[in-house]
């Protein structure tokens, strides 16, 4: 496992797990909290935010089992469409999913309180 993916929510609540630890000087002029990176025991793991992580929720993936695939035959390419005098135009088209290898090496912590807490 090396990326924890989150919510909003639950970002705020891994980046207060080290507010207690953190010592600010009267010379500081910049005050953050934020954890992009957790290093453990077992490794550095990526914290990365999506909207799309439903928000009692906490991903834990091995970015390694992971790739992005075309659907078959659409990947993307340029579909010309209608010509108007000499004006052309077209779109580009394709379609792509998320491929998880061995979905056993990926898990999910859910049930998690909706305010982060």
């Amino acid at each position: 496992m090396d990326t924890i993916l989150v919510n909003g929510n639950q970002k705020r609540a891994f980046n207060q797990l080290i507010d207690a630890q953190r010592h600010y000087s009267a010379n500081d002029d910049k005050y953050r909290s934020m954890v992009n990176f957790y290093e453990s025991d077992f490794g550095v793991c990526r914290v990365v935010v999506s909207r799309w992580v439903p928000s009692d929720a906490v991903f834990l993936l091995d970015s390694s089992r992971l790739q992005v695939m075309p659907l078959q035959g659409r990947s993307f390419g340029y579909k010309p469409l209608s010509t108007t005098g000499d004006s052309v135009e077209g779109q580009v088209v394709g379609e792509y999913t998320l491929e998880m290898k061995n979905e056993a090496a990926h898990g999910v912590i859910r049930g998690l309180s909706l305010d982060g807490n």
